[in-house]
């Protein structure tokens, strides 16, 4: 793969998952009530990958206010297309 690769997720949303960061910083709302639906794809910016292992982190930041009680979320996936 090249080493300038787009970042694009999904997600699903649903009534007990809560706030996401993003790798760009801004904050994603997984709240749906009452069906579990998927966000579509979000972009999550374009990065220089190098060969070997790489990380991604998936940060719970709050709750909506009507989101059931826990702590969850859920990624659908993850697609690294060249530049």
């Amino acid at each position: 793969m090249d080493k300038d690769t787009k970042k694009v997720a999904g997600a699903m949303e649903a009534e007990d998952l809560k706030l996401a960061k993003v790798a760009d910083g801004k904050t994603v709302d997984l709240y749906n009530f009452p069906d579990v639906i998927s966000t579509g794809a979000f972009p999550l910016g374009a990065r220089t990958l190098d060969a070997g292992p790489h990380r991604l982190t998936l940060e719970i930041v709050g709750t909506n206010p009507a989101a059931a009680a826990g702590g969850r979320l859920g990624m659908d996936y993850l697609r690294l297309t060249p530049k």
